[in-house]
């Protein structure tokens, strides 16, 4: 059985523009895709004006997954990671 390689850009534009993209993706896919992002913005000067992530959802996934009676009771706007 090989094993399909993940086109992560692609992802993480699909994500960009669909924010519910982050409901069907696993907990350890969300820290790798935040991982790539801050590895690709630390290489790459000014990638941080291309690549904007709502990180809302994701952090309210983890943070749930973690402590299932957490409340999510704060707004988290815009970030760029």
């Amino acid at each position: 059985m090989s094993k399909k390689s993940v086109n992560w850009w692609n992802i993480i534009n699909k994500i960009s523009h669909d924010k519910s993209t982050w409901d069907y993706l696993e907990p350890a896919e969300i820290v790798e895709i935040l991982q790539r992002v801050t590895e690709a913005k630390e290489k790459i000067v000014g990638l941080d004006r291309y690549i904007r992530i709502h990180l809302g959802p994701a952090l309210q996934k983890l943070q749930f997954l973690t402590d299932p009676w957490y409340v999510y009771n704060f707004q988290i706007y815009r970030y760029n990671i």
